[in-house]
C-alpha cells in the first residue's frame, strides 16, 4: 500500500466543497417541500383525501358511508337493538355542521332491518368542503315506550 500525500494547494478546500454540497441538499429539500405543498393544496385537493366515516354510539349501526348533499346528510342505519324502534327526531349539536334539530316523519325500523335517515341542515354545506356532523337520533323502543338516543358522528365531503 502506498501512502497518500497531502497536496499543500488543496488545504481547506474539502470543507468548502462539503459546505457547497450540504447547501444544495438543503435547497433541494426545500424545493421538494414546496412541490408537495402545491400538489396537496392546489392539485389534489385535501378534501378528496378525507375519508367518509359514520359512527353511531348506541345500538344502531351505520351500514353504508354517509352521503352529503348541498344541505343534507344521509345515512343508512341498521337496528341491532333486539326490538323494533321508531325514530322520532334528530337533535343537532351546536359544535358541528349539523347544529339544528329536525322533526322528521316517524321512521319505523324492525329489529335486524335497516332504514335511511336524512338530516336536513339549517344552512347549506360549502361545496366540496369538509363536513363534520354530530347529532342525536331520538327513538322509541316498541317494547318499552321510553325515549332513547344514539349519537351519530359523520365526516365527509359535501357535493
Amino acid at each position: 500500500m502506498g501512502k497518500i500525500k497531502n497536496d499543500p494547494e488543496m488545504s481547506g478546500k474539502g470543507m468548502a466543497i462539503a459546505g457547497i454540497i450540504l447547501g444544495f441538499l438543503g435547497l433541494a429539500q426545500s424545493i421538494l417541500i414546496i412541490i408537495g405543498a402545491v400538489a396537496y393544496f392546489w392539485i389534489i385537493q385535501p378534501t378528496s383525501l378525507m375519508p367518509l366515516s359514520c359512527d353511531i354510539r348506541g345500538r344502531l349501526d351505520c351500514i353504508e358511508a354517509p352521503v352529503f348533499g348541498r344541505d343534507t346528510a344521509t345515512i343508512k342505519v341498521k337496528n341491532i337493538m333486539g326490538t323494533d324502534i321508531t325514530v322520532t327526531r334528530l337533535l343537532g349539536d351546536a359544535t358541528s355542521d349539523c347544529a339544528t334539530d329536525n322533526d322528521i316523519n316517524d321512521i319505523a325500523i324492525k329489529d335486524g332491518e335497516s332504514a335511511v335517515i336524512v338530516y336536513k341542515a339549517a344552512k347549506p354545506f360549502s361545496k366540496d368542503g369538509r363536513v363534520r356532523c354530530k347529532f342525536d337520533i331520538e327513538f322509541v323502543m316498541s317494547n318499552m315506550g321510553a325515549t332513547n338516543t344514539a349519537t351519530a358522528y359523520l365526516t365527509g365531503k359535501a357535493s
